[in-house]
């Protein structure tokens, strides 16, 4: 389980081997610690902290087990091409291959143009693909050649209908484009936008037409909301979600099978790279499993034979004192290319028991 890795590493920190805070990560779908610029760490973008607030309302129930952030690259791809077109360049290589993507958004800030009125844009959202890449699929139907390189082919996402003197955040839909760089395994994803007047007469002399920046806190990015399959099987996902199934206060002149508090600190671990939250009770279980069972303990029947036997044979051990309900907790951090926002099973317990 999750939370035994967790308590592995947290007892052992000042001698922690790097193979076990490996098989953690492992465990947790995180390959390694990002390798994050520090300047970084302390401005995550403010619409991923709104949806963790809300983590309980988009995460789960068939939506998403995990909604990524991508940053644009910074490369000569991410440029304006002309004045009426622009490409943007994002790696998706955090997503993993077990992920299936359920909805993607690519966010970009209009500034404010022209401050007279003028036309409307018609604001089009191409994915631009290598035409090599898209013969090996079944996704080549959608695509056509591009008429700027034929090299590369395009397929129509979404289009929107814009005015120039407003400012505002757009959101594009490209979930089709996510999945079809999923299908392929290929880990860039490029998209290119495309204005034009609805009407080009109306178009002013001095217009700036529809403009898009790339200025600190207002960066394009792309977020990919996907499920890694755990929906499909999970059960009772509302009682491990409900409140704290075991309000009994841990007595510690009491020594039978009981919840004790347990604090997982992630700055303690060094985990800087964890936006939220800073820490959470995983508790623990502790305690003995005698033939005189406290009446408020889960027990199963093996349990109940094993302390018997016990009683008679002392070769046989005790039942164990362990976990009988976990519930799962929501991480925020920091990745190679981004942020991402994880719902994590079996992280807290619940309620102890004899088994």
């Amino acid at each position: 389980m999750v939370v035994w890795l967790v308590l592995l590493l947290y007892y052992s920190l000042s001698h922690v081997l790097g193979t076990e805070e490996q098989e953690l990560f492992n465990r947790l779908g995180i390959p390694e610690p990002p390798r994050v610029p520090s300047g970084r760490k302390s401005d995550p973008p403010s619409f991923m902290m709104e949806l963790f607030k809300q983590r309980s309302r988009v995460l789960g129930r068939g939506m998403a087990t995990s909604i990524s952030s991508f940053d644009a690259l910074d490369t000569s791809q991410n440029h304006e091409v002309s004045e009426d077109r622009w490409r943007f360049a994002f790696s998706i290589s955090d997503l993993e291959p077990r992920e299936t993507v359920t909805e993607a958004h690519m966010r970009i800030y209009k500034v404010k143009g022209s401050k007279q009125k003028e036309t409307p844009y018609r604001v089009n959202m191409f994915h631009v693909l290598e035409r090599e890449r898209s013969l090996k699929s079944s996704v080549s139907q959608y695509y056509l050649i591009s008429p700027f390189n034929s090299s590369l082919v395009v397929r129509l996402l979404d289009s929107q209908i814009l005015e120039s003197r407003q400012s505002h955040w757009v959101s594009f839909d490209v979930a089709e484009a996510l999945r079809a760089l999923h299908e392929l395994g290929v880990q860039r994803a490029m998209f290119e936008i495309v204005c034009t007047p609805l009407n080009p007469i109306d178009v002013a002399a001095s217009s700036r037409g529809i403009r898009f920046t790339k200025s600190r806190g207002k960066q394009p990015s792309l977020i990919v909301f996907s499920d890694d399959g755990r929906n499909d099987v999970e059960e009772d996902r509302d009682t491990r979600n409900s409140a704290t199934l075991d309000d009994t206060p841990y007595d510690p002149s009491q020594k039978h099978c009981q919840r004790k508090e347990l604090y997982i600190d992630f700055g303690r671990l060094g985990w800087s790279w964890i936006i939220g939250p800073p820490g959470f009770d995983a508790f623990m279980c502790s305690g003995e499993c005698a033939l005189t069972f406290n009446n408020k303990l889960q027990i199963t029947n093996h349990a109940y034979l094993q302390a018997f036997l016990e009683s008679k044979h002392k070769n046989v051990p005790k039942p164990c004192c362990s976990p009988m309900k976990l519930s799962p907790m929501t991480l925020i951090y920091y990745t190679e290319n981004g942020v991402k926002m994880k719902e994590y099973e079996q992280m807290r317990v619940e309620q102890c028991g004899c088994e």
